[in-house]
């Protein structure tokens, strides 16, 4: 799909077309899903696989359910919950357990389990409903039958958004990635109701019946602790997935890709913004602008995701951004933790 179809002005609103890159019982289960404030089932890492942790001059070979309070005086490690099918090297962990994760080899695609919370939105010619799919827009899963997105990805002049695709890994059905993807069709969205172009881009997708959560399927956390909620989050390294292009107007990724990137300061990047008739607000959060690592259009929706005492939190949400990567722009994420109470209200729903 090309750009400018779901863009506004110069800037490239990131639906389109990945990444700059690189036992409780059911009932149990089902209860705490859809309770946004207590779910504590939401992102734990799966356990008992391994990696390569570099420490100064030192490489630790680490299984990951033993990882917990790990102490080191180089890392001051605390705890860490990473999914890896590919060999990461883990060059720095912080004390306040932000993650920051380079790979040996340069940049790859992401792996199964890696993010078990990511949709894919599948859409459809309005006129013609028989029409092949197009994956368009990412966003997250945060109880059994409710997904989080943008809100310009719920609204199309020629498409419809019809259907979520979780669990998935590559979109092309003749690669063999061992994914079991799920399709779920959509009931409704739930735009912000004051969403207007560029502003409270956030919306609740409605699955049309509960998903079953399984090692490849599993909800992200909502920010609502009182240390999250007063947070900005600035110089956290947060992660951001999702199937869009690897560069600006270029032709999107089937493989899911994953990056990493920093929370800046909105008031250097409100500046930026400025420059080319933007304008940013407190309710957005600004990451990346450094380095040539960005989200891009067939990112929007996708989740900017905190790690934190194991757990993942949805801190962002994919809007726009200044094209794709470029210096000095740093992508612009609605900041979930400014419509928490717009989701409590609806996630009920």
């Amino acid at each position: 799909m090309m750009i400018s179809q779901f863009q506004h002005t110069i800037f490239s609103v990131r639906s389109a077309a990945a990444i700059h890159k690189a036992s409780s019982s059911a009932a149990h289960r089902r209860r705490k899903a859809t309770n946004p404030r207590s779910n504590r089932l939401c992102n734990r890492r799966p356990t008992g696989e391994t990696t390569n942790l570099e420490c100064g001059t030192r490489t630790y070979l680490l299984t990951f359910h033993h990882l917990r309070n790990v102490a080191n005086p180089r890392c001051r490690i605390r705890e860490l919950r990473w999914s890896s099918g590919l060999d990461h090297v883990i060059q720095s962990l912080s004390p306040d357990e932000d993650v920051k994760i380079h790979r040996k080899l340069g940049e790859r695609g992401s792996f199964l389990r890696a993010w078990p919370w990511l949709v894919v939105y599948g859409y459809r010619n309005r006129r013609n409903p028989a029409s092949a799919t197009e994956w368009l827009c990412g966003g997250a899963l945060v109880t059994e039958r409710h997904t989080v997105t943008a809100a310009h990805c719920t609204q199309h002049p020629s498409l419809a958004m019809y259907v979520a695709r979780l669990g998935e890994l590559n979109l092309d059905p003749n690669v063999e990635d061992n994914a079991t993807p799920v399709d779920i069709l959509v009931t409704r969205a739930i735009k912000h109701p004051q969403y207007s172009k560029f502003s409270h881009d956030i919306a609740i997708v409605v699955l049309q019946k509960p998903v079953t959560f399984t090692k490849y399927i599993q909800p992200i956390c909502l920010p609502f602790g009182k240390e999250l909620r007063s947070n900005n989050f600035v110089s956290k390294n947060p992660f951001v997935a999702g199937w869009g292009a690897v560069e600006f107007r270029g032709s999107s990724s089937k493989q899911l890709m994953q990056i990493q990137i920093p929370v800046v300061d909105n008031g250097g990047c409100a500046d930026a913004y400025r420059t080319v008739g933007g304008d940013i607000t407190q309710r957005q959060l600004c990451a990346g602008g450094r380095t040539a690592k960005d989200a891009c259009q067939g990112d929007s929706g996708g989740p900017l995701m905190l790690p934190r005492d194991g757990y993942y939190y949805l801190i962002g949400i994919v809007s726009f951004g200044y094209r794709c990567a470029t210096p000095g722009f740093p992508g612009i994420y609605t900041r979930v933790t400014e419509y928490l109470d717009f989701l409590a209200e609806n996630l009920n729903r």
